[in-house]
């Protein structure tokens, strides 16, 4: 998939964009295409690793938790939620 992620903390210049592995999902969750993204202000702490928020690399970090898409995977104990 597209993302755009980064390997490390820092400035701007350490975003990227390129192809990542597509994340499996657990029982209870889903999986979302996204749509559109904003980035808010904790976005901006995590890429720069100021303000107490640190991210443990093992793998690109993607930012952006304030999402809108379109449901392509449902875990099977998500009840409530149905693709599309």
């Amino acid at each position: 998939m597209k993302a755009v992620f980064m390997l490390e903390h820092g400035n701007v210049d350490v975003l990227k964009y390129g192809d990542i592995s597509e994340p499996e999902i657990d029982d209870n969750e889903v999986k979302i295409r996204v749509r559109a993204c904003g980035i808010n202000r904790l976005d901006v702490f995590t890429r720069s690793g100021k303000r107490g928020v640190k991210v443990d690399f093992n793998g690109p970090h993607v930012l952006g938790g304030d999402v809108a898409g379109d449901v392509v995977e449902i875990g099977r104990l998500v009840g409530d939620i149905k693709i599309g």
